[in-house]
């Protein structure tokens, strides 16, 4: 079982230099580490009148040290640290140190491997691996805004419904050709968490863990952007495309938030003074347009579609809605070409506009 016997044979002869194959272990789970010596008996070329010069090797299996991911042989917060700077694409990890960095063994490495070597330190739990995982719930919902030239904007990140948070993983996109990334300040309420966030291009990278789960509701941070000069779109689209909370499956492209573009006198965008229902972009549209409205205060809003017959086809937007600037995306996919309409409805303001479905 020890030895492995190869043989080949084939019309055309092999000249050159390369790999001639490949071999494919598989390591046992109980194997520990070490150096596994992998030797050449024999080798021979056609008729073996040919000298064939063979250098032996062997595979180094690593031997997981679970939460010592900065190899000084010792699990300290500064491992949970190293973690979230790995996932913040602030640094890298060699093999070794991913192995030791994954302590509850689901083949990944998150940031909720963070909060477990936390709670390992201070002593919550006793061992690792630690492959019991809490699951967690909540949604963070990013609301649309307006900017000027020259000013700024300062968007709240909201988390609704959390429960079970001791870790997260968020990455939030923008278009860096129309926004500068100024900054991101985290609430209060993730004081005892660890924190770390970095920006790559046209994505900012937040994650975080903890002990304990620290918040549940409200405000979980302020990310704050710049308009760049001589910009010319109308608007631009902020997007939250993943969030992973604990160990939960990653969700992606879960919240929109679109930043209309105010091209009047500089300075900081207020809230608007009037209502108004703008016509949706573009128009005519194939299969998705986008619809902005603009409350000047809160109030419940309906958004509705109906066809040529005045029947209802879908319901956008029924819910309380803060003063400002919000957009609605319909998409059209299901349905046939024509016109339609979209009404909207919040306290004594009601508007109605034409769009065309064009396939």
């Amino acid at each position: 079982d020890s030895v492995l016997y190869t043989a080949f044979a084939g019309s055309d002869s092999i000249t050159g230099s390369g790999v001639l194959f490949k071999l494919k272990f598989v390591v046992p789970a109980n194997l520990g580490g070490g150096f596994i010596p992998i030797n050449f008996n024999y080798a021979i070329f056609n008729t073996g009148s040919v000298y064939v010069h063979t250098t032996s090797g062997g595979v180094n299996i690593l031997a997981p040290h679970y939460g010592d991911v900065d190899l000084n042989n010792i699990v300290q917060a500064y491992d949970a640290a190293t973690i979230l700077q790995y996932l913040a694409n602030m640094i890298a990890l060699n093999r070794q140190q991913k192995l030791n960095a994954d302590v509850t063994l689901d083949n990944t490495i998150s940031a909720y491997d963070a909060s477990i070597i936390l709670q390992y330190v201070v002593h919550i739990i006793d061992t690792l691996p630690h492959t019991s995982v809490t699951l967690a719930s909540g949604k963070l919902k990013i609301p649309d805004g307006a900017i000027q030239p020259l000013g700024f904007i300062e968007l709240p990140v909201n988390l609704v419904n959390g429960n079970n948070i001791y870790s997260f993983e968020a990455e939030i996109n923008f278009d860096s050709e129309i926004l500068q990334y100024e900054s991101v300040v985290f609430s209060a309420a993730l004081s005892g968490y660890v924190k770390q966030s970095n920006t790559i291009e046209n994505k900012l990278i937040i994650v975080g863990a903890a002990t304990n789960p620290g918040i549940s509701e409200g405000n979980f941070a302020t990310v704050k952007f710049s308009l760049k000069p001589n910009v010319s779109a109308e608007d631009t689209r902020i997007i939250l495309s993943k969030l992973r909370l604990n160990e939960n499956a990653v969700v992606a492209n879960s919240d929109t938030a679109l930043i209309s573009i105010i091209n009047s006198i500089p300075g900081d965008v207020s809230l608007p003074t009037e209502y108004l229902l703008s016509q949706n972009y573009p128009n005519p549209f194939n299969p998705a347009t986008t619809i902005k409205y603009q409350l000047p205060e809160a109030s419940h809003v309906t958004l509705k579609i109906y066809n040529v017959m005045g029947e209802l086809v879908q319901v956008l937007i029924d819910e309380e809605k803060p003063a400002g600037y919000h957009h609605a995306d319909f998409n059209a996919a299901r349905l046939s070409s024509g016109i339609y309409f979209y009404r909207i409805s919040s306290g004594s303001f009601t508007d109605i506009k034409k769009m065309i479905l064009v396939k």
